[in-house]
């Protein structure tokens, strides 16, 4: 028996972007919702960006042996169908995932269930396909190491009161215990629970090291968070990938701190992956809606066919200062992926973004982003994070 006892923020100016309360089923703690226009009898796919907030930041203690967490397995499913839920006994297969870290017996699991499953994936949450058959998500990792303790997210359903699939959302994910295994600390191979006890969410007054304390009071942070995308159907190009509220009015002129994190690496592109692939130096500018940098389906100008071509940028330069006041502030610089760049700038009249880079030492590729018309490149993000008053 149990015994009682900040993040970044990303690019944040929503004046084209409209919200509507949030309707999920879960008893999740749902951070936030960005309402899409694609109805919910539609077929829609998310990506999942699984961000762990389990760390000696947020919680007093953590296993001496190194924390970690095992594979994730996400569903996409119908009413029919339950992964888990609080106050559920536990399935064997479930079990083996919150016990030993195992997904094989909870994926024979979903294989047997026929039409209540959408389908499924292990390991990063990438192409989860939801329709109105099956409009539910849920998801589970272990917290390792730990008796039977695991976190995730149960029966979410991505859709606003309106009746449309929610482009963005997050979900923060809390500490359960499974109910099959005893043990109050971060061990394993312990007693079985006899009679197994029903799933349930860790609170302070349930002895667990997960209990920390914040200006004198106990409480039990979120562990992680689940940061939700729509994949967009409109064909390649960028999009803008995380946004999220600040405090700073979008009439006041910021600066915010790019960060290029490459996902162009021979896992996710392996047809004739070079031996040296890198990218040129960045040419990156704050503009208004006056200016296009490029776009599909135009001709390049002689400066986007130079970096695209060559990897140079004097032409590009140029044309971004030929173009006056529709250009706003300009970074060009030799950058190592996922490090930032310092301040740039934007205001209410220079509200996009575009980007140029390219892809070496093959063909000539190119990639830009705006921060209201931003699809999926699968090559390179743009972050940008924590706009300061300039």
């Amino acid at each position: 028996m149990k015994v009682a006892t900040s993040d970044s923020y990303y690019i944040a100016f929503y004046t084209f972007f409209s919200f509507s309360s949030l309707s999920f089923t879960s008893a999740n703690d749902i951070v936030w919702g960005m309402e899409g226009k694609v109805k919910s009898h539609q077929a829609v796919t998310y990506n999942c960006d699984f961000v762990s907030l389990w760390n000696n930041d947020n919680f007093d203690t953590l296993p001496k042996g190194g924390a970690h967490w095992s594979q994730l397995i996400t569903a996409s499913h119908s009413e029919n169908y339950e992964m888990w839920s609080p106050g559920s006994i536990s399935t064997k297969a479930f079990e083996k995932l919150a016990e030993d870290g195992s997904v094989k017996e909870l994926k024979k699991e979903m294989d047997v269930a026929g039409d209540k499953i959408g389908n499924y994936v292990t390991g990063n949450i990438r192409g989860l396909k939801l329709d109105a058959n099956h409009p539910y998500m849920s998801s589970a990792t272990m917290i390792a190491p730990s008796p039977d303790w695991f976190a995730g997210f149960h029966d979410v359903k991505p859709v606003s009161e309106n009746g449309f699939w929610y482009d963005e959302f997050d979900v923060t994910a809390y500490p359960y215990d499974a109910g099959t295994e005893e043990g109050t600390d971060y061990s394993y191979s312990n007693d079985a629970t006899n009679p197994q006890e029903p799933i349930f969410v860790y609170t302070p007054d349930i002895q667990s090291p997960f209990i920390t304390n914040r200006n004198g009071t106990d409480v039990i942070p979120p562990v992680a968070r689940f940061e939700c995308s729509r994949i967009k159907d409109e064909g390649p190009g960028t999009f803008m990938r995380r946004a999220k509220m600040s405090t700073v009015d979008s009439s006041r002129r910021v600066q915010y701190d790019v960060q290029l994190v490459n996902m162009w690496n021979e896992k996710n592109h392996p047809n004739d992956f070079p031996n040296f692939p890198h990218y040129s130096w960045p040419v990156i500018v704050s503009h208004n809606s006056n200016y296009e940098m490029w776009n599909s389906g135009m001709k390049a100008s002689p400066g986007v066919k130079q970096v695209a071509e060559v990897g140079a940028y004097s032409k590009l330069e140029g044309e971004i200062a030929a173009a006056g006041s529709d250009t706003l502030d300009t970074i060009v610089g030799r950058v190592g992926l996922s490090q930032r760049i310092r301040g740039l700038a934007m205001d209410k009249d220079h509200f996009k973004v575009s980007a140029i880079t390219m892809i070496a030492p093959r063909y000539a590729f190119t990639l830009l982003f705006e921060i209201f018309h931003l699809e999926n490149t699968r090559l390179l993000t743009f972050y940008f994070i924590s706009p300061t008053l300039d």
